[in-house]
């Protein structure tokens, strides 16, 4: 069942996609609505799960975190539609996103290291786990537009 949302929720999302900090009293001035309207709006958006958390975006590089790779998995006997089959690398710290795809590679890792040994010893790792046939690994040499970047409501 698909819930419709006026323009006012639109303008919310938007708003709270480039800083989910601000008070209510500040968003509720920039979108021109009462403060309660606001907050009762916020809370339906979360109870039908449109919002699901608030989280930070971190400098990775700030934390001593200096490569990120993407890394190609060729599985057997891992199904992309099964979760449970990918729980091992989902716990991987280094690991911070993990897709199942359609095409030559059934999934797609984003790892996130220290430095080359580290990246090493991750995707060692993530090879030597039952299932994989084969990963490639492409480093990353500039990052143009990250995930948190993306807001579809502007």
């Amino acid at each position: 069942m698909t819930r419709m949302f006026d323009d006012l929720d639109i303008k919310i999302l938007r708003e709270l996609r480039e800083d989910s900090k601000q008070s209510y009293k500040k968003l509720a001035e920039k979108l021109k609505t009462h403060p309660n309207t606001l907050m009762q709006r916020i809370k339906k958006l979360e109870a039908n799960k449109v919002i699901k958390k608030y989280s930070i975006e971190a400098d990775y590089k700030k934390l001593g975190l200096e490569f990120r790779a993407v890394v190609m998995l060729r599985t057997k006997g891992i199904k992309v539609t099964t979760p449970r089959d990918f729980a091992n690398i989902v716990k991987m710290p280094q690991v911070i996103s993990l897709y199942g795809t359609a095409g030559s590679y059934d999934a797609i890792a984003i790892l996130e290291v220290k430095n080359m040994e580290e990246m090493t010893d991750v995707v060692g790792k993530i090879q030597d786990m039952p299932g994989v046939l084969r990963t490639t690994t492409y480093l990353v040499l500039s990052t143009y537009k990250n995930a948190s970047d993306y807001n579809p409501f502007k």
